[in-house]
């Protein structure tokens, strides 16, 4: 009898480990989810995730459909295990994995998020009376500004494969057409507009000698970032002829080896993904960070806005910058520019483009005072700069 009152056990502890097992993988997620900070955005996915939908302002089937988007976008895990989808895709298939992720030659990824490669064939463009909203806000806009005596610009980013689509897949490069940007450049009113600043022309001419964006990674580099920079410099000489301009600065340029960018990330390869990016060492740099003043810090309630202030010595001008991810490697040089300079992530997610309504905005305005605001937004969120609510 004690044989099979060890295999009845046995039996019973192989029983109950699988059903431990069972319940650990179906609870973990779930356990996780209630313990997690909640996040508004997929650094996987690149998009917004649901949020958690308001039952007073819904029927109960619209809160259960909505709710049940809400979950699947912020279960337990969730970003792990698309992760994991994505490495695995691209290391046994070698495909990315991702729809919205394409691998081109060479090593280079692009970001195709709603298409957006399609643009280099003319799909993506803007109906006339898009082109006339856009252009009549930009130019309300200067009005306005003009009159409060803060001078405008509207800094354009272009899109990766905008400067570099000789690596995309042949399909995606053959009969090339008008840019949605292309377009509306070419719809400029007569007067008006003259804030919008478009510097791939800048950036075109000098990526022959040198790369200035990350071949795993959606943005430009330091060395595209800097070009933008003497760009924007050149029309604040316009802007501003009596005040002397920092232009250049001692850079050691430099190349070291760093972890894939975003996009291999969201092919869940950025662990495995090694490339060279430029370093650019410099000793130049001397503006110091400085405390928000009260009245700034009680108008900035979302820490989304990632709202910081810099000060430099023997340095004039105010500066208010809305800005988007590509603002990032740029802002040392802004820094070291002007006198206070105030950044505001306005473009982080629709959450802080929300809440900086237009209406917000001017109430910012009269608060800082700056003499003048840049405004920046990467080429493919153009829509976004039409406000919601006008």
């Amino acid at each position: 009898m004690r044989p099979m009152n060890t295999q009845a056990t046995q039996n019973r502890l192989s029983n109950s480990l699988i059903i431990a097992l069972f319940l650990t993988a179906i609870l973990t997620p779930f356990i996780i989810w209630v313990l997690q900070t909640d996040i508004s955005f997929s650094e996987v996915e690149k998009r917004e995730l649901n949020r958690f939908p308001e039952l007073q302002k819904q029927s109960i089937p619209e809160f259960t459909h909505a709710f049940d988007a809400y979950f699947q976008d912020h279960f337990g895990l969730r970003e792990w295990f698309i992760n994991r989808y994505h490495r695995e895709a691209s290391k046994r298939f070698n495909v990315s994995g991702v729809p919205d992720v394409v691998k081109g030659r060479d090593g280079w990824l692009y970001l195709s998020h709603n298409s957006m490669l399609d643009d280099l064939k003319g799909r993506l463009g803007f109906s006339d009376p898009e082109k006339k909203v856009f252009w009549n806000h930009l130019i309300t806009k200067e009005t306005w500004l003009d009159e409060q005596n803060i001078a405008y610009i509207f800094l354009i980013a272009p899109n990766k494969q905008s400067i570099y689509p000789e690596y995309l897949p042949s399909h995606f490069r053959s009969s090339p057409k008008s840019s949605r940007l292309d377009e509306l450049l070419s719809n400029r009113p007569v007067h008006g507009g003259a804030s919008l600043l478009d510097v791939r022309s800048n950036l075109r001419l000098e990526k022959s000698n040198s790369r200035l964006y990350n071949k795993s990674d959606s943005h430009w580099n330091a060395q595209g970032a800097y070009l933008a920079y003497l760009a924007l410099m050149k029309r604040n000489k316009l802007l501003f002829p009596e005040i002397q301009m920092q232009e250049k600065f001692n850079f050691i340029p430099e190349w070291k080896n760093t972890p894939g960018g975003d996009l291999a990330e969201m092919i869940g390869k950025k662990d495995s993904t090694v490339e060279q990016q430029p370093v650019l060492n410099t000793t130049t740099f001397a503006s110091t960070l400085r405390p928000i003043e009260k009245p700034l810090m009680n108008f900035f309630r979302s820490s989304q806005l990632q709202v910081y202030q810099t000060t430099k010595t023997n340095r004039s001008l105010k500066v208010l910058v809305l800005h988007d991810s590509f603002f990032g490697i740029l802002s040392p040089f802004i820094s070291e520019s002007y006198g206070d300079v105030l950044f505001v992530n306005r473009y982080q997610n629709d959450a802080t483009s929300t809440f900086l309504s237009e209406k917000k905005l001017k109430e910012l305005v009269s608060l800082l005072k700056p003499d003048l605001i840049i405004d920046e937004l990467v080429e493919r969120n153009l829509p976004n700069f039409i406000p919601k609510e006008m």
